[in-house]
């Protein structure tokens, strides 16, 4: 919560693509086959590529989700763990 970036989860990094006509694409890697890449992009929109017309995939290494410490104060961050916590 306090620095995303500094591990991103499983499912939760952002991928760039360049595709063969030079079209950019950023979006969460959904699902992957030989085929195709399903991409959801930050609109909310469902996005197929053809694994064919990808000329480049990177991984974004800076999370999506801002830093905590930047959006809630300590007490917000210390009452929203004891929370999390309860809920085991």
């Amino acid at each position: 919560m306090i620095d995303p970036s500094k591990r991103i989860a499983d499912g939760f990094a952002t991928i760039s693509l360049v595709t063969r006509d030079g079209e950019v694409i950023d979006g969460t890697k959904l699902r992957e086959t030989s085929e195709e890449l399903t991409l959801r992009l930050s609109s909310g929109e469902i996005r197929k590529v053809a694994q064919k017309e990808i000329q480049k995939q990177s991984t974004n290494s800076v999370s999506a989700m801002p830093p905590m410490g930047e959006v809630l104060t300590l007490f917000e961050i210390r009452d929203l763990l004891a929370y999390l916590g309860t809920l085991k």
